[in-house]
């Protein structure tokens, strides 16, 4: 993000909900994105918000506020968006009408536990906080069956 306020297209058009980064930069080299009328040429077009740009025609809305979920994922499904080998993701668990939102850390394909979910891929800015708790709560409070790996 420039000083002011700018950001890239990519994580503007993200954060709206639209795909994910990677995958706006795939519609952008397809040409499926505009900004008022004109084809965007690279993700690296620098925004200050989403006023006039459109994904096939049609005009991006203003991102939702930030929300953070609890989900319980259950033993046997990835923390995964997809996975090519057909197994069961968190993704497919997901209310539909839930707006997309990603998870904060992982748990394992046979853990189950709390995940956290949010509609803003953070980057770590959780992992400062999360691994904080760690130096106050009994690892045994937080995982019962493991201590808790916090990555940045």
């Amino acid at each position: 993000q420039k000083e002011d306020g700018e950001q890239r297209i990519a994580k503007l058009l993200a954060r709206a909900g639209v795909a994910s980064r990677r995958e706006v930069e795939r519609m952008i080299a397809d040409g499926r994105i505009t900004i008022n009328g004109e084809t965007v040429e690279t993700p690296a077009t620098l925004l200050k918000n989403l006023d006039g740009v459109a994904v096939d025609g049609k005009p991006v809305g203003k991102p939702a506020p930030t929300a953070l979920y609890l989900f319980h994922k259950p033993e046997g499904c990835l923390t995964a968006e997809r996975d090519f080998s057909g197994r069961k993701t968190i993704y497919d668990l997901l209310p539909p009408e839930l707006p997309r939102v990603m998870p904060i850390g992982r748990l394992d394909l046979n853990t189950e536990g709390l995940l956290l979910l949010t509609m803003v891929n953070l980057n770590g800015k959780w992992s400062c906080p999360l691994r904080a708790l760690n130096a106050h709560i009994a690892p045994d409070v937080l995982a019962p069956s493991a201590k808790p790996n916090w990555k940045s």
